[in-house]
This record gives C-alpha cells, structure tokens and sequence, in this order.
C-alpha cells in the first residue's frame, strides 16, 4: 500500500533528468593531481608524465595556489577581475566550410618586435619606434577555442594570447559561429556538437602557413610542403568540450598535432546538483544565451523549430542546468522535430554533457 506508483514516461510533466539519483553534497570529492592511463594500458602516456614533475601539474597550496582563493569560482574569476589584459591586436581571415558553405572567422596573433628608427632619418629628428610583426617557423602554432557567448576579446583568451606570442608563437582564435557579431547567411548556426568547423580551421592554418604545411593526401589538404611545425589546439570551457570531442572523434585524421582542454569535460550529469554554480554563474551565462542567442540575431533559427510554449519556456529558465532540463523534455517528446535544432546542442553540451551521455538520461 505504501509502494510509490510506476513512472508514466510517457507524461508530458516527466523529466528524465529529474529521476537521476542524487551524487552526494556540493562539495569537490576527486583529489587534486593528474589522471591518466596506467604503464600497462598505455605506455606512451606514462613515459609523458614521468618526465613531468608533479608540481607543474598539480594545483594545491603546497604547489604555489593561492591558498585564500579556496575553490574553482574564485581561483577563475578573481584573477581576472583584479588584474587586467591588453587589448591584442588580430589579423581576421576567413575560411569556407565547403560542407555546408558556411564561412568562419579566425582572429591571428603574430609575434612582433619594435625597433627604433634612426633620428637623423626620421620625419622631425626624433626617434620613432616601428612594430614589425613576423612568423616564427621554430615556435609551435595555437588554434584556441573559446567559451560559451566568448571570441577573441575574452580576457583568458587575450591572457593565453599574450603570453605565446611572448615565446614567438603565433595564435590562431576560431570564432564561433555567430559569436562577436558575426553572420551566419543560412540555418546552421553554431552548436556545441560540431567538429567540423575545427577540422577546418586547422586544415586551412596548415594549407596556409608553409612551416606548418601537410603533405597534400589528394584532396587538396595540405601545401605539399611537409613542414614540422607543430599545430596545438586549446579548448576553454565549451571550446575545450568541443576541441576533445573533434580529438576523440577524428583519430587518426585529426589536423592537430596536440591539444589542451581547460574546464570542459564530456559527462557532467552531476552538475544538476551542483546548487552554488546555479546560484552563482549559471545565471550571466542564461543571461547571455538569453540575450544574444535565443532572442538575438538567431531567434528565428529556434523559433522555427519550437512552438510558442517551448520556446517561452526556454526564455524564463534562470540557470543551464534547469535550461537544459527543459530542453531534454522537449527532446524527450519530440525528438525527430527537434534534432537540427542547434539550442539543443548549444546548451545541452555548456552543460558539460557529450550526446552519447544526453542520450543516456533520456533513453
């Protein structure tokens, strides 16, 4: 008598999400370190990391944190907040995805060095001072893909900038689809499960740069030059959900020679009970999405997809999680409908979820 009736899953009010089990107290619970294969599952990992001294890659008071800044919010947002970046100066190209006809900008960083002009030759006799920027053929190549609502003015974007073409690296920032105000002409707007966009930014870096070239493979990839520069790819947040999926996906044809993806991961169900971040920044990053995607210069991608209902429900979210919950709903329901819709991508995946694991919660 006291047994709790079946689940209808098959109700308009049932949330699969909402029937996950509960991971435990808002409180981190995996040791800081680094986690990798073990020598018999992996052996070119291993070697990697034993000649990697621990103290560079791992984050605690006793390795140099700031031992005040207690947890991830602070250690990310304070630093930025107290200390400011310099603008960067870019040089914006643009390369076609041949797939859909789609164009994406990529804002490029070189190095520069200032050298003083003679006085005796200079316009009124004083000195001036010439910026000359140039390419580094020994340094390697960084293709950087930014966060959610982000592009190359970020200021961890303009940090990690900065600090490579310090070492006469160039740095290559692919802009999102729609991001920084720039067009998208037909219906595939940017979403987080496309790899695709990657794979041709890197190939047209290393088409276009003879120090970085591929050997041509017949279908016109490559400069036939076979540089040994190497191209490395850096992922924030989604960028680095993105740049790990196009890692996994691709393999053996992967256009990167390695890749870093920093605060983004593939399956992170439990951030529906992560309460602080629903608290605390989910909702600038709902704001956001509300403001320049959902009712922006993409409204009329998703409000063709949606009906009224749907996409009012989507405006009046205040948090990713609850968001992506709505949307998974709507999934759930109408999953052929909605399967090219990009918002699901977009927020299911800043959510810190891979599509095989969306498809997990709901199947």
């Amino acid at each position: 008598a006291d047994a709790e009736p079946p689940i209808n899953s098959t109700s308009k009010s049932y949330n699969p999400l909402l029937h996950m089990p509960h991971p435990g107290i808002d409180l981190p619970t995996i040791t800081e370190g680094l986690y990798h294969a073990s020598s018999s599952s992996n052996p070119y990992i291993s070697r990697i990391v034993s000649h990697w001294p621990e103290s560079s890659r791992t984050y605690n008071v006793g390795n140099g944190a700031t031992p005040y800044l207690v947890n991830g919010d602070q250690r990310t947002g304070i630093p930025f907040l107290v200390n400011g970046v310099e603008e960067q100066e870019y040089v914006r190209v643009w390369t076609r995805n041949r797939y859909d006809g789609e164009y994406i900008a990529l804002d490029i960083a070189f190095p520069k060095k200032e050298e003083e002009e003679d006085s005796s030759t200079a316009a009124g006799g004083g000195g001036t001072r010439n910026t000359t920027f140039f390419h580094n053929p020994n340094m390697p190549v960084y293709l950087v893909l930014h966060g959610l609502n982000g592009g190359s003015h970020e200021e961890y974007v303009k940090d990690l900038v900065r600090r490579r073409i310090a070492e006469n690296s160039t740095v290559a920032v692919m802009i999102a689809r729609g991001m920084m105000d720039t067009t998208v002409a037909g219906w595939n707007a940017f979403h987080g499960a496309r790899t695709g966009d990657v794979d041709i930014a890197a190939r047209c870096l290393k088409r276009g740069i003879v120090s970085l070239g591929l050997e041509e493979d017949g279908n016109g990839n490559g400069n036939g030059k076979g540089g040994r520069q190497i191209l490395v790819g850096v992922g924030y947040s989604m960028g680095a959900i993105v740049l790990s999926n196009y890692m996994a996906r691709s393999g053996e044809h992967c256009a990167l020679d390695a890749a870093m993806a920093i605060s983004g991961g593939l399956d992170m169900r439990q951030q529906l009970n992560f309460k602080r971040s629903m608290r605390l920044w989910q909702p600038m990053l709902t704001f956001g999405l509300r403001e320049d995607i959902l009712i922006g210069k993409y409204a009329r991608h998703y409000r063709a997809r949606l009906t009224e209902e749907q996409f009012l429900k989507l405006l009046r979210v205040t948090s990713i999680s609850v968001r992506v919950c709505v949307i998974v709903t709507i999934l759930y329901h109408i999953m052929c409908a909605l399967c090219g819709c990009c918002i699901v991508c977009i927020l299911s995946v800043e959510m810190l979820w891979s599509h095989s694991s969306l498809c997990r919660c709901i199947s």
